[in-house]
């Protein structure tokens, strides 16, 4: 495979992930500001409550009331910052493992269209280099390919391309990745074995 055509993806692999990195750095802060207002929103509203009660308390009380109120909203603050934590990590999880999907599938994808060149060069047919279209379509006119794979492809290519591009998010099927690598894998068999 050319060193050009491998930079490519892994220029567009780096792209999507630094777009996921941005989007999930985002809803941290979010979910930051929202378990902080909620905390002040609770202690806010029990303050207002215990306004209410005509109630005379020692010096002492008070401080102790108080230390028992901060003890309170740090397990709340701790418990509510080891849930996000948790979620966090589980987030970050299915973001690997769809970015290792996605990183086989573009591999393979690299994979075929080197096979698909290859193949078409050394049988010494004319195809447009910078068109992957035209490289399909030639292996399909030279009946390389039947229809039924070239449309495979097609689909493949789509996916190849949302990934590329992003427009597809982190979340990519396991079954479509296996699917679509699948069919990746069968054109490259059958492409070098003629």
């Amino acid at each position: 495979m050319k060193n050009d055509e491998l930079q490519r993806y892994k220029d567009d692999l780096w792209e999507m992930e630094a777009r996921l990195k941005r989007k999930s750095r985002v809803e941290q802060i979010l979910k930051l500001y929202m378990i902080m207002g909620a905390l002040i929103g609770i202690f806010s509203l029990s303050y207002f409550l215990l306004s209410f009660l005509e109630v005379e308390l020692s010096q002492t009380q008070m401080m102790t009331l108080a230390s028992a109120g901060l003890g309170v909203a740090l397990s709340l603050a701790s418990w509510a910052m080891l849930v996000f934590r948790k979620q966090r990590e589980l987030e970050e999880s299915e973001k690997l493992e769809s970015l290792q999907s996605a990183t086989k599938l573009m591999y393979l994808w690299s994979e075929f269209e080197f096979s698909a060149k290859n193949r078409l060069e050394s049988e010494g047919i004319d195809y447009s280099k910078h068109s992957i279209r035209s490289v399909l379509s030639s292996l399909f006119e030279h009946e390389f390919l039947s229809k039924k794979d070239l449309m495979m492809l097609e689909d493949a290519m789509q996916l190849r391309n949302s990934i590329a591009h992003s427009r597809l998010g982190s979340e990519l099927s396991p079954e479509l990745i296996d699917r679509t690598s699948k069919v990746l894998i069968d054109s490259i068999n059958k492409l070098d074995a003629k």
